[in-house]
């Protein structure tokens, strides 16, 4: 699990880098786009996790 996390945060890296390359370019504007969906996605992740392992200690 924790490999999958690492790879993220690399592309992620990789992909601020490309943005940095040049901001204005209409593909970087699909990379932010991208990388915001990204967020939310790790985010919904982590809430499931959280959810069923409290969910598992009510039921065990």
């Amino acid at each position: 699990m924790e490999n999958i996390f690492i790879t993220i945060e690399e592309k992620r890296t990789y992909l601020n880098n490309l943005i940095a390359l040049d901001p204005s370019n209409l593909i970087s504007l699909e990379i932010i786009k991208a990388s915001q969906e990204l967020d939310l996605l790790i985010c919904q992740y982590h809430l499931s996790i959280a959810t069923y392992d409290k969910t598992k200690k009510l039921f065990p």
